[in-house]
């Protein structure tokens, strides 16, 4: 929401000062890449470590090939920040 990241910064005692959005696209040569550099992140390492490896690398194949463009795999991410200091 609006505002969040900027509380949750204030709330640590900092400063909140410049902030903004940068648009982050991760884009893939094909769906098989896609979900080799997806299982690598933090969330699905401990995903794969609670339901396995295969299910993991299952549940991201379904989902990579809903952003199929062009022969590749793209997401679009946005990512917001703030600069903050003491």
């Amino acid at each position: 929401a609006p505002g969040a990241l900027e509380a949750l910064v204030e709330g640590a005692g900092l400063r909140a000062g410049e902030h903004g959005e940068v648009p982050t696209p991760y884009v893939y040569p094909d769906v098989a890449t896609a979900v080799r550099a997806q299982s690598a992140t933090g969330p699905a390492v401990r995903a794969a470590a609670h339901a396995g490896s295969d299910a993991v690398a299952a549940a991201l194949t379904d989902v990579m090939r809903r952003y199929r463009r062009d022969g590749g795999v793209r997401l679009d991410n946005v990512f917001r920040y703030v600069v903050a200091w003491t």
